[in-house]
């Protein structure tokens, strides 16, 4: 996959963020909006949008996973316990 740079600043980053919902929480901290900000820095050719609405924990047989759903339908995970970041 082809890494491309768009370079957008934190401001571009957070306003792109609050796009579709303003009310969606931004924290510069969390490893979510870093692979979200690192997803539309890179690698604008893969379509994510923004989120939905606020990240939501949820726990699957003692696993803690929390999430965005994005505007794309998408979603990026954060599993807490082994402190990984993917894109669904």
């Amino acid at each position: 996959m082809p890494v491309y740079n768009q370079h957008l600043s934190p401001v571009e980053l957070k306003a792109l963020w609050h796009l579709q919902n303003p009310h969606v929480i931004w924290m510069e901290e969390s490893p979510i909006i870093a692979f979200w900000c690192t997803l539309i820095n890179l690698h604008p050719d893969i379509a994510i949008g923004p989120p939905l609405d606020n990240e939501q924990m949820i726990e699957i047989e003692g696993v803690k996973i929390f999430g965005i759903t994005c505007t794309s339908g998408r979603r990026i995970l954060y599993f807490q316990a082994s402190g990984r970041t993917i894109l669904y």
